[in-house]
């Protein structure tokens, strides 16, 4: 926590966290790790890949990332299409995920065509089953960003 803030008598750093969507899967993780052990106490992750940056853009062309309409693509397409993947993966956090410490709660609606929602669940999976301090939220709902429907993807 910066110096400043530590000395703020109106925040309680036992409360201090992260909370974002989108892109913060990246970057919440990769700030957890260059942080202070303690600094932050928590961190809350919404609709938020949990994959390499090019996996992510290769599953949002698949799926015209939930706002632009898409060749309607089958699910079992879109999972062939970016399993098939092999161009620039970019930032991959996915060791990073593995080795988190700081309580995490990660939410993903299981309908979000802007994520790998497959991908991420099997890497938050691994990540948990390898000691990380990661709590799946419900993933009932069917998208973080809006009504969908339902179907598009397989968890």
């Amino acid at each position: 926590m910066p110096a400043d803030a530590a000395r703020d008598p109106r925040i309680d750093p036992a409360r201090v966290g992260f909370l974002g969507s989108s892109q913060a899967g990246w970057i919440i993780p990769a700030a957890l790790a260059a942080a202070v052990p303690g600094d932050a106490r928590f961190a809350v992750v919404l609709s938020a890949p949990a994959t390499s940056v090019g996996l992510e853009y290769a599953y949002s062309a698949a799926t015209g990332d939930g706002i632009r309409p898409h060749d309607a693509l089958s699910p079992e397409a879109i999972d062939a299409r970016v399993d098939a993947y092999a161009g620039p993966q970019g930032f991959d956090h996915v060791p990073i995920l593995r080795a988190l410490k700081t309580p995490t709660l990660w939410l993903v609606g299981e309908d979000d065509e802007s994520i790998p929602v497959r991908h991420t669940l099997r890497n938050l999976r691994a990540a948990i089953g390898a000691g990380a301090a990661i709590t799946l939220g419900p993933i009932r709902a069917r998208t973080m960003r809006s009504p969908r429907p339902a179907g598009r993807c397989r968890t």
